[in-house]
Formats: structure tokens, C-alpha cells, sequence
């Protein structure tokens, strides 16, 4: 079996949840990285936010633009898998 990569995330009112790392992605003209993921309880609703590498520690997206940009490589990378499941299945 493949173990999940995990961490955990500490929400605004201070209670931690365990969540599964979808991928992480770095950008190369915001010098930024950032790591998708999700809580295993809701694996529809996922999530982003940016990370520093050298202290670990997240932090809240709050440009509309940088958000936008990660919801373009999400739908990016699932039109990928689909197109993948797709070329499989003929």
C-alpha cells in the first residue's frame, strides 16, 4: 500500500486537522511554493496555500490573481488525469 504524505494544518480558530497532500508546486516568477491538499473526511474540497521551505510554515492566499493562478494549475493537472483515464479506457 502507498502511504499518503500528510501534514497538519491549523485552522483560524486554533484546531488542528490532519490532511493529505494532493502535490506541492513551486513558481518560478512569484519565487513561491506552494502545497495543494485535502482533509480525508471531504476529498472534493481542496485546498492551497503557500509554504516556506525553510520554516514550514503555511500561509493564507489572499491575492485574487496568485488564487487564480493556483486554480489554473489544479484544473491543469485533473483536465491531465482525465485525459490519461480517458487514453487508457480505448
Amino acid at each position: 500500500m502507498n502511504e499518503k504524505e500528510k501534514m497538519v494544518v491549523v485552522d483560524g480558530e486554533g484546531n488542528e486537522h490532519l490532511v493529505e497532500i494532493l502535490f506541492s508546486s513551486f513558481n518560478e516568477e512569484r519565487n513561491a511554493h506552494y502545497v495543494f491538499f485535502f482533509i480525508p473526511d471531504n476529498p472534493d474540497e481542496i485546498m492551497v496555500m503557500r509554504y516556506d521551505e525553510k520554516t514550514n510554515d503555511l500561509f493564507e492566499i489572499e491575492d485574487d490573481i496568485e488564487f487564480a493562478e493556483c486554480e489554473e494549475l489544479l484544473n491543469a493537472l485533473e483536465d491531465s488525469k482525465i485525459q490519461e483515464a480517458k487514453k487508457e479506457n480505448n
